[in-house]
């Protein structure tokens, strides 16, 4: 569990904000109550972005979630134009490898409607998973976030830097042309709580066992109908739970 932590702190501080125009970041429920997260791949899986709406979900109550990939004909892409224009805020997360020959990173046709999307006047925010260069393809969202590899444990790690939920320190490893130079980042302060495991903010999950089958027990007992628990530690939510009634 140690080497666990010590590696979603790595993933959490690797996170790169290239830009963040107008502080779109970070997401906030009272200025963006409904996202759209469009999740782009390169192959036919549609598994693409699953793990970064669940997460997602956990800080922000009105996701909607769809996946541009492969698979996605001219109807499915004008639908969602459709939720795009519709959403306060879209979320583009592109898991998309580093093509070599020159030429564009992306599939034209995405390119194509993710320029449309992020021409329109509702904000949106670029994650790239995995291709820091695709950051040169759209130049017109408002932020835009390299977190580097589209592995789960990177994405979920990625979310509390996306709400508040832990600091931006991470800098650019490499030059992107026209973006930005090596070395430089947008730094953000951790502005919510996160939400993690016991472990992450050193504590033991078998002592907060303890205390549920104590609540538990008491409700049993009829001591109190009900109850609700939270527990914080280090800026860090690691329990939440409500019982009985």
């Amino acid at each position: 569990l140690e080497y666990t932590t010590q590696a979603d702190r790595i993933a959490r501080e690797s996170v790169t904000i290239v830009r963040n125009e107008g502080s779109v970041l970070p997401l906030r429920d009272v200025t963006t109550p409904d996202i759209l997260l469009l999740a782009v791949d390169d192959d036919r899986s549609g598994r693409a972005g699953n793990a970064l709406a669940g997460e997602l979900r956990r800080y922000h109550q009105d996701v909607v979630y769809d996946v541009l990939d492969l698979r996605s004909g001219p109807q499915e892409r004008e639908e969602i134009l459709r939720k795009a224009e519709n959403a306060d805020l879209v979320l583009i997360a592109t898991f998309i490898s580093v093509r070599t020959g020159g030429g564009s990173q992306m599939d034209r046709e995405h390119l194509r409607l993710l320029r449309r999307v992020s021409a329109l006047p509702n904000p949106s925010v670029l994650v790239s998973f995995g291709n820091p260069y695709l950051v040169s393809e759209l130049p017109e969202t408002q932020a835009a976030v390299l977190a580097w590899s589209g592995t789960d444990e990177q994405v979920v790690q990625t979310v509390p830097a996306l709400v508040g939920a832990a600091p931006v320190i991470g800098r650019l490893q490499v030059d992107i042309p026209g973006v930005a130079l090596r070395g430089s980042g947008v730094q953000l302060p951790k502005t919510t709580l996160r939400v993690g495991t016991p472990e992450s903010a050193g504590m033991r999950s078998d002592s907060l066992r303890r205390i549920d089958e104590l609540i538990e027990a008491s409700i049993r007992d009829s001591v109190f109908p009900g109850a609700a628990l939270a527990v914080v530690r280090d800026g860090v939510l690691v329990y939440s739970k409500a019982y009985g009634y």
